[in-house]
C-alpha cells in the first residue's frame, strides 16, 4: 500500500493538527464542534442586523491537537423565524469572514426575529451543532409605514 488509510490520516491530524483552519477532517474522526452566534438585541424598524457566527472545534483533551481548531470555509446556514413562532426556516448561507471561524450575514429587519446558526458537515469527521437563539427586537415603525396589506 503506497497511501494512507483514512484512519491513518486521523492518526495523524490528531498528533499534528490539520494544516490550517480550511482543511476538512479525516472521516474516521468523531469530533465535536461548538458554533456561537451574535447579533443586535434591538433594531430600529427597517434597521440592518448583522449576525456573526463563529465554528470551531470542541476543545477536549481527546481530541489531541485538534482541541479548540477553528474552522473555516465550511457551510453555516442562518435560520430565522419570527417571535412567537415554532418553525425554522433557512434563511441564508453565511459569509465566511475575515478571520478563522468566522461567518457574516446583514439582512434588514421589519419585525422581531430569532435567528440561530446551522452547521451540517458532509464529507468529514466533523459533528454537526446548532447554535443559541440571538433573539433580535425590531421596534415600532414611525413614518411611512406600509399598510397591513404590505408587509
Amino acid at each position: 500500500m503506497h497511501v494512507f488509510g483514512r484512519c491513518d490520516v486521523a492518526t495523524l491530524q490528531r498528533k499534528y493538527d490539520v494544516v490550517d483552519s480550511s482543511a476538512k477532517y479525516s472521516t474516521c474522526l468523531d469530533i465535536d464542534t461548538v458554533l456561537t452566534l451574535s447579533g443586535p438585541s434591538t433594531l430600529a424598524y427597517g434597521g440592518t442586523a448583522t449576525l456573526d457566527a463563529f465554528l470551531e472545534v470542541v476543545d477536549y483533551a481527546g481530541y489531541d491537537r485538534l482541541g479548540g481548531n477553528n474552522l473555516s470555509n465550511r457551510m453555516v446556514k442562518l435560520q430565522r423565524r419570527p417571535v412567537g413562532t415554532v418553525d425554522w426556516v433557512t434563511w441564508a448561507t453565511m459569509t465566511p469572514g475575515s478571520s478563522s471561524g468566522t461567518y457574516s450575514t446583514s439582512l434588514t429587519l421589519r419585525s422581531s426575529t430569532e435567528f440561530r446558526a446551522r452547521f451540517s458537515p458532509s464529507g468529514e469527521g466533523l459533528n454537526a451543532d446548532t447554535s443559541p437563539i440571538v433573539r433580535v427586537n425590531v421596534g415600532a415603525c414611525t413614518s411611512a409605514c406600509p399598510s397591513s396589506a404590505d408587509q
